[in-house]
């Protein structure tokens, strides 16, 4: 028995079925996707809602055998009106993040470069839909450009160039102490090279933030990260202390901030690294 069929116009789906592109888009669709799209309103969008809850319900393409449902709708005349259609009912549905992931994991962003796309109409027709592909390229820019400047603290290299570039996919001040905080303890190898020269590799952080960190909050805020980053990163957990010695010597974290941190604290890693620092605390406490 089939799974999909026509009956007087109605839709047939017997429960648990594995709907696919070839099932939903040839029904409901295909051939001449602008002529199907020229009926009623209403019929329009209760059919794309059917697709859409389809997806919603984990009920399309369950064993990954067809390919992208909509890369057919592409391939037919004026097909686009149809994609564009369905991607936005797909994100009214449910969420423009989810529909966004769910078409680029079915390599739908590979199917928008090729020559027969019509990107220009894509483009006026799904804002949305742009603006999540130019924040992923910004994700991977971002992602690479971090990456230039953990080989340039590696390599004990000039900041400047990786830095000002990296700075400028930032949106705030957080945002750039963070990545640049990520990046420089990311560049340790603690277990090849040792504690010591790890510091001294470390130290070339502090021009850079010196620049930044101009408020209690901020180095508040230096702390946790250097927890985090300590804490989410095994190898560097021995690092917490010698980090924050570094910082408190150059003058970037004041010791009055260090107290009020060691004793508000909360969250993974403060046990582990309270314990680290509890004699300096209490030395700071003494003075």
């Amino acid at each position: 028995m089939s799974v999909l069929m026509r009956r007087e116009n109605t839709l047939i789906i017997e429960p648990g079925s594995d709907i696919s592109k070839i099932q939903i888009i040839n029904f409901i669709l295909l051939p001449n996707s602008k002529k199907h799209f020229e009926g009623p309103p209403l019929y329009q969008n209760r059919l794309l809602r059917i697709i859409s809850l389809f997806i919603k319900n984990k009920t399309y393409n369950k064993s990954k055998k067809e390919e992208f449902f909509l890369t057919a709708s592409c391939a037919e005349p004026e097909g686009i009106v149809a994609v564009c259609k369905c991607l936005d009912a797909i994100k009214n549905e449910i969420t423009p993040e989810f529909t966004f992931e769910f078409a680029k994991q079915y390599g739908f962003l590979q199917i928008m470069k090729t020559d027969d796309f019509d990107m220009q109409y894509f483009q006026d027709t799904l804002p949305w839909f742009m603006n999540s592909i130019n924040q992923l390229n910004q994700q991977e820019e971002k992602k690479d450009l971090t990456q230039n400047l953990i080989e340039a603290f590696k390599k004990e290299l000039d900041l400047t160039e990786a830095a000002t570039q990296a700075k400028q996919l930032c949106s705030d001040q957080k945002s750039w102490i963070e990545l640049l905080c990520k990046a420089s303890l990311q560049s340790l190898d603690v277990s090849k090279f040792g504690i010591q020269q790890s510091q001294q590799q470390f130290s070339q952080l502090i021009p850079m933030l010196k620049q930044e960190i101009n408020s209690v909050h901020l180095q508040g805020f230096l702390m946790d990260l250097l927890m985090k980053e300590c804490y989410e990163h095994p190898s560097l957990c021995e690092m917490f202390k010698p980090c924050l010695m570094i910082l408190y010597n150059a003058q970037i974290i004041d010791g009055n901030v260090i107290i009020a941190w060691y004793e508000r604290a909360q969250g993974n890693g403060k046990a582990t690294f309270g314990k680290q620092i509890f004699r300096f605390v209490e030395w700071l406490k003494a003075e």
